[in-house]
Formats: structure tokens, sequence, C-alpha cells
């Protein structure tokens, strides 16, 4: 019993370590607020292997860790409460996998995810962290332009990604098995 949870905190903290790198350091940063990055793998593992917990706490623990030891700009809370809902979305559909998942149902949680989190969260916070939303806005037509002109970047970001993540999350739990053999693993050895 103590091995099995020995292990599974050794495999957390290899991903969570994994989604620092993937996120910090092999990301491609194109502009001020657009980034690509792999950052999502090791959540999704965390999610097929841990399910939700796992895929939260990777995820809070590789942004909170991430923005202190590697700072890339001010920390904002909403970031990281947007990571977690990610998580939250990756280990509730990539847990306890008994059959295949069909690459649509794979396109359609990326999606969510995108429309959801990339979109309209993280855009959200964009805008509170650097002021965009500090004018009073009663309704739709008082928004600041700024607010809206960060909506297409954030949306070529998510369609641009979302094949990308779509195929290599399908390769990894599908094609490769990557999930069951690491379960596989972690039964052979407790």
């Amino acid at each position: 019993m103590r091995n099995k949870r020995l292990l599974r905190i050794i495999r957390l903290a290899a991903l969570t370590a994994l989604q620092i790198v993937l996120s910090r350091f092999l990301s491609v940063p194109v502009s001020g607020t657009l980034k690509f990055s792999f950052g999502f793998v090791p959540v999704v593992l965390a999610g097929a292997l841990e399910g939700v917990p796992g895929a939260c706490l990777v995820a809070l623990v590789s942004d909170v860790l991430g923005a202190l030891l590697f700072p890339q700009g001010d920390f904002f809370i909403g970031y990281t409460v947007t990571a977690v809902l990610s998580g939250a979305l990756y280990g509730l559909f990539f847990e306890h996998r008994r059959n295949r998942r069909k690459l649509w149902a794979t396109a359609l949680v990326f999606a969510v995810n995108a429309v959801l989190v990339t979109i309209a969260l993280n855009t959200l916070c964009i805008a509170f962290q650097y002021g965009y939303l500090l004018t009073e806005t009663r309704d739709l037509a008082n928004v600041p332009v700024k607010f809206w002109a960060l909506l297409p970047k954030r949306a070529i970001e998510a369609g641009i990604m979302l094949p990308v993540q779509t195929v290599l999350t399908h390769m990894l739990l599908n094609v490769m098995k990557l999930d069951l053999k690491l379960k596989d693993i972690h039964e052979k050895q407790s």
C-alpha cells in the first residue's frame, strides 16, 4: 500500500516537472499574449492515470512552481484557476479509459477546453491582468476595444492547437497506449 502511494507521488512529481519544462522552456512565444506549447501532455497523462485529482494537482503545482521558479511576467491567479479547470476536464474525460476513445470525442474535449478556457477564461484573465476591463462595463457595447482585439488571436491559437492536441493525445493514449503501459508498470511494482 505504501509503495503504491509513493509511486503515485513520484509519477505526479515527474509529470509536474515535465509540464514545467514543456510550458516554460519549450514553448514557442508568438506575441505578448500568445504562445504555443505542449504543456497539456503531462496534464492529460495525469488525468488518464490518476483522474481528476491527479490532473488538477499537476496543473496547480506546475503553474505555481513554474511561476515562482521561472517567472514569465507577473503572476495572476486566474491563469492557475484556468489550468486547474483544464486539468479537471482532462481528468473527467480520460480517466479509466476502458474503451478506445474515438478521435472525434478527443477533439470534442479539446474543443470545449479551447472555447471555455483558452478563448473565454484566459482572454478574460489577460484583460483583467492588463487592465482592459477596468472601465465601467454595463453591457457588451461598452467593453473596451482592447478586450475584443484579443479574441481573434486567442481563437487562432486555439484553432491551430486543436488538431495538434487531438492527434497527439489520440496517439499517446490509443495508439501507444502509454497510460495503460504506465499502469501496468505501476501494478507490477506493487
